[in-house]
């Protein structure tokens, strides 16, 4: 894979990401859906997602800092 398609799979996985957030997410926010979910297990589902999207986002802080190391296929590796 060359320098301009991981640029370019980024750039659509970004996208993706902000259209998720847009139009999956930020609904749970109104109070009238939150009302509808709370009898359910759904809060604490929710809570998950968001504690899993945390510990990647702490992994990826602790990477994109260190330029020693490389990931290959899922595998972190020091040079």
């Amino acid at each position: 894979m060359d320098k301009l398609q991981t640029i370019d799979d980024f750039k659509q996985l970004e996208s993706e990401f902000n259209e998720f957030f847009d139009t999956k997410m930020a609904p749970m926010r109104f109070k009238g859906i939150a009302n509808h979910l709370y009898a359910t297990n759904a809060t604490e589902r929710i809570k998950q997602m968001i504690n899993q999207a945390d510990l990647w986002v702490e992994e990826m802080n602790r990477l994109i800092p260190n330029s020693n190391i490389k990931i290959i296929e899922g595998d972190f590796t020091d040079d």
